[in-house]
């Protein structure tokens, strides 16, 4: 049995209520990688935010609204973009449990009690995004310890 708009209510509901926004360390390989058209040297440790990957707008249409209609039709983009476990070989383990869980929890046992209204605090970033891009300072480029100086930062404040 499918159930598409509880899928999609789940799927939103991650997206939007971040939680370890910082994903886990990785290091680049002994070739370096090409990020986001940036070369990375080789056994740089890079790291990313799954929060600019669940609000970036060119995916997620109104990133701010609860839209769980918005997976009814979802693309692939949405799928990869969609990142509350992390992805790869160090992704949360519990990952398929949990979203069992939460689908039959909801299911099964809601009750009428469940949907009153609770006062609860969130934090949430409201200012703009800041991109930073970094690129290895001149000075450190012959030694085998990479030193990132920074580039260039796009802010709109």
């Amino acid at each position: 049995m499918r159930l598409p708009l509880l899928s999609g209510i789940v799927k939103e509901s991650l997206r939007l209520m971040h939680g370890i926004i910082i994903g886990p360390p990785r290091v680049t390989p002994p070739e370096g990688a090409t990020i986001d058209g940036y070369y990375v040297p080789p056994n740089t440790v890079v790291t990313t935010s799954s929060y600019y990957s669940h609000v970036n707008p060119d995916v997620f249409p109104e990133p701010e609204r609860f839209k769980p209609e918005r997976w009814q039709n979802s693309t692939l983009e949405m799928e990869r973009s969609l990142v509350p476990f992390s992805k790869g070989k160090r992704m949360c383990p519990g990952k398929e449990l949990v979203l069992r869980l939460l689908s039959s929890s909801s299911v099964f046992n809601t009750t009428e009690r469940d949907f009153e209204w609770k006062v609860y605090i969130s934090l949430h970033f409201k200012g703009k995004l800041l991109h930073a891009h970094m690129k290895p300072r001149p000075e450190f480029s012959g030694t085998s310890s990479r030193f990132f100086g920074l580039q260039k930062m796009v802010s709109q404040f």
